[in-house]
């Protein structure tokens, strides 16, 4: 590259894809070829296709903390706004996207805005539970970001986070929920799902029972009037022993707090059928057993008029 600039190769070159090569040292990232083009004098604040910027690329691509903080010192030398052409918003949620905590640190400590939401309405905080950043959940939280904002899609981060979140970092959503007068039953999403029928869903035993215990209503219905029980049998068959033992925590819940076992769904979509429907044709004998010495109802007929309790007998 010396070579090169001592020739008088042109340091703001752009090849087919509009990139200088100080983007592509960013993003490779070559920490020791960024110093030499900055030195030499490359441009940090040029950008690129689709707003681009060196410090973008280095954040999406490069993703290293050197390389960013080098970055970044270029920029507040040369310019007023080291985000533009981004907002500081869309600075940082491209961070959160890649999941590394220092650097979505550092952007926070520059000023970046993590409450101004995104083109979907998705705050910093829901971006980071969407994608299970259980380290950058935390550290937004310690920053005083808002648990309560829904997105256009309808997800709370409360929602967002039940399965994708670590039992401690939940904890930590469902306390700064509840203490800022949300309401974690509340249904959200297309299929109007609440924390609990998502944590069923993903499998997650340990998160299960802290919804529960925190309150959570184990019948709340979703679409099709899906309860966190039928999410739980959906998935039966793709890990039976981690389902069974959430379907166990949900049937004993239900039990205990009174509710009938029996409620019909449309799942498949116009059956009619009832959690003892589904744990028959699944097979899963204990569900079934646990179903019927909990007084499920085995009379219960499906929309085609059957019980499946002939099924037991095969």
């Amino acid at each position: 590259m010396e070579i090169f600039l001592a020739k008088g190769a042109d340091i703001e070159a752009r090849n087919r894809y509009n990139q200088t090569p100080l983007l592509r040292a960013v993003s490779a990232p070559n920490e020791e070829l960024v110093d030499a083009l900055l030195h030499a004098g490359a441009d940090a604040t040029v950008s690129h296709a689709n707003n681009i910027s060196v410090l973008v690329a280095a954040i999406l691509h490069g993703r290293s903390l050197p390389v960013v903080k080098r970055v970044i010192q270029s920029l507040e030398a040369s310019s007023d706004d080291i985000f533009a052409p981004c907002t500081s918003s869309e600075v940082l949620y491209r961070s959160i996207y890649t999941g590394i905590e220092p650097i979505t640190r550092l952007l926070l400590d520059l000023g970046a805005d993590f409450d101004t939401p995104d083109g979907y309405g998705t705050t910093a905080l829901n971006a980071a539970a969407i994608w299970g950043n259980n380290d950058i959940v935390n550290l937004l939280l310690d920053r005083g970001a808002d648990v309560l904002p829904y997105d256009s899609m309808g997800r709370s981060v409360l929602t967002s986070g039940a399965g994708t979140l670590n039992s401690a970092t939940l904890e930590r959503l469902l306390k700064a929920t509840v203490s800022a007068g949300g309401n974690i039953s509340m249904p959200s999403g297309d299929e109007s799902w609440t924390p609990l029928h998502h944590s069923a869903l993903n499998g997650d035993r340990a998160n299960l029972e802290l919804l529960i215990n925190s309150g959570a209503d184990v019948l709340a219905m979703g679409d099709n009037a899906i309860t966190p029980l039928i999410c739980a049998l959906v998935r039966y068959g793709d890990d039976e022993i981690k389902y069974e033992e959430v379907c166990r925590v949900l049937i004993q819940a239900m039990v205990a707090a009174g509710v009938d076992l029996s409620t019909p769904s449309e799942v498949p979509t116009g059956s009619g059928m009832t959690p003892l429907h589904l744990a028959i044709d699944l097979e899963a004998e204990s569900i079934v057993r646990l179903l019927i010495e909990n007084g499920a109802d085995i009379s219960a007929l499906d929309t085609s008029r059957q019980s499946k309790i002939e099924n037991l007998s095969s």
